[in-house]
């Protein structure tokens, strides 16, 4: 009588599991549309953010053209007036390009997102030494270009470019040592520039995370009320 029991339990435990089992194939085979269509908005999200990125590039350069020619080369290109003149001339062609690229080529988006990413390290640290260094407001733009590239890339892309910026500010740092001379007070705010660019990355990363994940949530659930 024990061993018919056991049995029949053994029965009703398997007929059990292959109905979870059934019921866990049919949500696999409901879901992927629907997570389909979730990635497809999210998508769009991330490469419209690119778009604004690239905007914002664009119109940084045109500002930084506007200072120059308003002050004639004055305290915004204290070192090298002509350097700096060539250098954001190119930053702005460099920003157009890129501008084109994402509008017409939707594809390998962290490929384009870090060419501008480098694009901005390079020429703003190189429009740094053209005026005056980390003393200057130009410095807080690397800032503001690794928060915006926290807020568009994803994973550890964040560090990379925190890294890349400090990098280059130290590089500025130590030919402008080479160049010009140096006080401590000038190696001091280098430091809590690239301190910034780490902390700057990682908060902001930590925020779009969150946002991200209630932004695929409400797309989940706008596309699951559309289909009732």
């Amino acid at each position: 009588m024990f061993r018919k029991r056991k049995a029949s339990s053994n029965r009703g435990a398997t007929i059990v599991a292959k109905n979870i089992d059934a019921s866990m194939a049919a949500v696999n085979v409901t879901n992927p549309p629907l997570q389909s269509a979730v990635d497809a908005a999210l998508a769009d999200n991330y490469w419209r953010s690119l778009r604004y990125f690239s905007v914002y590039r664009l119109i940084i350069g045109a500002v930084f053209l506007i200072a120059f020619l308003v002050s004639g080369g004055g305290s915004l290109t204290s070192e090298n007036p002509v350097f700096f003149l060539w250098a954001d001339a190119a930053y702005m062609a460099l920003a157009l390009v890129f501008l084109i690229a994402v509008w017409r080529i939707r594809r390998v988006f962290n490929l384009q997102l870090s060419l501008q990413v480098v694009c901005d390290v390079i020429f703003l640290a190189t429009l740094m030494y053209a005026s005056g260094g980390a003393n200057g407001g130009i410095a807080f733009m690397l800032v503001v270009a690794v928060a915006g590239a926290a807020l568009v890339g994803k994973g550890r892309l964040t560090l990379f470019f925190a890294a890349l910026a400090t990098l280059a500010v130290l590089v500025e740092q130590f030919v402008r040592s080479l160049t010009f001379g140096a006080s401590s007070d000038d190696f001091f705010n280098t430091g809590l520039i690239c301190i910034g660019f780490f902390a700057t990355a990682l908060i902001v990363r930590m925020l779009s995370k969150r946002v991200v994940a209630n932004e695929e949530l409400a797309q989940q659930r706008g596309i699951e009320l559309a289909d009732q």
